[in-house]
C-alpha cells in the first residue's frame, strides 16, 4: 500500500494545503515521526540531508498548536536556518492566525520585542539571541510545552550547550520534546538522556551515507593551481554553483576574483549583516547570481533546488560537514554533483572521508599536476582570526581535521557564553573594498549542458515536502 498524508492522521485541512502545493507523498522520516509526535511522544531522529526532517515536525507542530495543545519553541544553530523554517511553516499553514516570529541576533531587537508582546504560539530562534531575551525578561517561556532541536549536533558543535541547558530550564514541564540530529554520536545520546522523557529513536541516517543520487569526485590539485581549476570547471557548462570555502576572508578573495573574471559571484559567511546575508540567499534564490561562495554557515538547512553542483574549494574539518555540504544538491532524491579539491594537507580528512562514506560510489580521483595560476596563492593569504556564533570557534583559523567526532577541529573550545549572538559589527575589510560587478569586462555566461542531460536521464523525481 503506497503511503500518503491521509494514512497519518493529520488535519484535513492540513491535507488539502499540502496537495495544493504538489505534496502527496511522506518521506520515510516524515511517515515515522509524524504518527509519534502527534502521540506525545518525544523523540531522537536522524536522517541524510535533504530527507524532509522540517517537514517531519512543522506538521504534527501545526496540528498540535491549531488544536490548542501547544505552543512551540524551535531552536536551531543559523538565522539561515531560522528562517526558512518559518518560510516552510508559512507554507504549508492552513490557518492564516499561524504567524510565527523569528528571533536572532543580528536583527533589531525592539522588533522582536514588540513580536513577542503579542503572544505568539510559535517561535524560531537561534540560542544566544533567545538567551538574550529571557536575561531581558522581554519573553515568557513559561507557556511552551513543545520544543524542537533541530540540527541539534550543529548546535552542540557551535558550543551552545550550557545556552540550550539555560533555555531549557525555563521551560514548562512536562514538555514534548523533539531532537531532530544529523548524526547520532555519543554526545547526542547523552543529550538525549539528559532532554527527553521515554523517547522512541527514530534513526535513518547510515553509518556510510548513501548519496547515491550525488556524482561524488575528489580533484587532487596543488594549492596554487586551485583558482585555475576552479575557472576550468566553472567554464564547462554548470549553472547554479555553491563553492564552499574555510574562511571568511577566503570567501571575500574567491568572490573577487570571480566577478573580476566576469562571473556572476555573491559571498555569503558570518561577518555580513543580517540583510546582507538574507539578500545573497534571495538573489542566488531567484538565479540572479549562479555562484554562491561560502563557508559552513550555509551547509546545513538551505534548500535550494536548481543548484547542481558543490564545490569544495576547501576541504571541510570533518566528515559530518563534508556530507552536509554535498547535501546542498541531491535534494528530494534529484540529481547532483560534488567536486572536491584535494591538497597534499587534505589528505588525512580525504581518508576519513572515504572510511565514512561508500567509496565504490565515487568517480574515482583526478589528478593534476603543472604550475602556473590564474589568481594564484597570493591571495590566501594567512586568515585572521575571528568568533562568529554562526560558524563556530576560531572559524578564519585554518582547518585542520582531529581524526575526532566530538568536535570539529583540534583547537575548538567552547565559546564563552554570549547571550548576544551575532552583534558583532563586520570585521574591516583590507582588500579591494568595491563590489561592483565590473560593467567594464564581459560578462561570462553557463551554458546548459549539465541541466540538459540531467533532463536526457529522465528522472523525474516524485515531489516531496522537504
Amino acid at each position: 500500500m503506497t503511503l500518503n498524508f491521509e494514512n497519518l492522521n493529520l488535519p484535513s485541512a492540513l491535507i488539502a494545503k499540502l496537495n495544493s502545493i504538489g505534496f502527496t507523498a511522506p518521506t520515510e522520516i516524515q511517515a515515522k515521526a509524524i504518527p509519534l509526535i502527534l502521540d506525545g511522544c518525544d523523540i531522537l531522529a536522524s536522517s541524510k540531508t535533504g530527507s524532509g526532517k522540517t517537514g517531519a515536525f512543522s506538521m504534527p507542530m501545526l496540528a498540535k498548536v491549531l488544536n490548542g495543545d501547544a505552543s512551540a519553541l524551535i531552536l536551531c544553530p543559523t538565522r539561515e536556518l531560522a528562517i526558512q523554517i518559518k518560510d516552510s511553516i508559512n507554507n504549508i499553514k492552513y490557518d492564516n492566525t499561524i504567524n510565527p516570529v523569528l528571533i536572532f541576533g543580528g536583527s533589531d531587537i525592539k522588533r522582536q520585542i514588540i513580536a513577542l508582546k503579542k503572544k505568539p504560539n510559535i517561535i524560531i530562534a537561534t540560542p544566544g539571541r533567545l538567551n538574550d531575551h529571557i536575561q531581558r525578561r522581554t519573553i515568557d517561556l513559561s507557556k511552551f510545552n513543545m520544543l524542537i532541536l533541530d540540527e541539534f549536533d550543529r548546535m552542540l558543535d557551535m558550543g551552545f550547550k550550557d545556552e540550550i541547558r539555560y533555555i531549557v530550564e525555563h521551560l514548562p514541564k512536562p514538555r514534548q520534546t523533539l531532537m531532530f540530529s544529523a548524526t547520532t554520536r555519543q554526545s547526542i545520546k547523552n543529550a538525549a538522556k539528559e532532554y527527553l522523557t521515554n523517547h522512541s529513536e527514530i534513526i535513518l541516517a547510515n553509518t556510510k551515507e548513501d548519496h547515491k543520487n550525488i556524482k561524488q569526485e575528489f580533484i587532487e590539485v596543488a594549492r596554487k593551481d586551485k583558482y585555475e581549476k576552479l575557472v576550468e570547471i566553472l567554464e564547462k557548462h554548470f549553472e547554479s554553483v555553491i563553492i564552499f570555502v574555510g574562511t571568511k576572508r577566503m570567501a571575500d578573495d574567491l568572490t573577487d576574483m570571480l566577478k573580476n573574471d566576469g562571473y556572476k559571484a555573491q559571498e555569503i559567511h558570518g561577518d555580513l549583516r543580517q540583510r546582507e546575508r538574507e539578500r545573497a540567499i534571495r538573489e542566488f534564490r531567484s538565479e540572479k547570481h549562479q555562484i554562491l561562495v561560502a563557508t559552513d554557515v550555509v551547509a546545513r538547512g538551505l534548500d535550494v533546488p536548481h543548484v547542481t553542483l558543490i564545490i569544495n574549494y576547501d576541504m571541510p574539518g570533518n566528515p559530518e560537514d563534508y556530507t552536509h555540504r554535498i547535501g546542498r544538491t541531491g535534494r528530494a532524491d534529484a540529481i547532483g554533483v560534488s567536486l572536491s579539491f584535494i591538497t597534499p594537507s587534505d589528505k588525512k580528512i580525504h581518508r576519513a572521508i572515504l572510511e565514512k562514506t561508500n567509496s565504490d560510489e565515487f568517480e574515482g580521483v583526478q589528478r593534476r599536476g603543472g604550475s602556473g595560476s590564474r589568481g594564484g596563492s597570493s591571495r590566501q593569504g594567512a586568515p585572521r582570526r575571528r568568533f562568529n556564533d554562526d560558524e563556530g570557534r576560531n572559524s578564519r583559523a585554518p582547518r585542520r581535521f582531529s581524526g575526532e567526532r566530538s568536535g570539529r577541529f583540534e583547537d575548538s573550545r567552547r565559546p564563552s557564553r554570549n547571550f548576544n549572538e551575532d552583534r558583532g559589527s563586520r570585521e574591516t575589510y583590507s582588500g579591494n573594498q568595491d563590489r561592483s560587478e565590473n560593467s567594464d569586462r564581459p560578462r561570462q555566461r553557463f551554458g546548459r549542458n549539465f541541466s540538459n542531460k540531467s533532463r536526457e536521464s529522465g528522472f523525474s523525481p516524485r515531489k516531496r515536502f522537504n
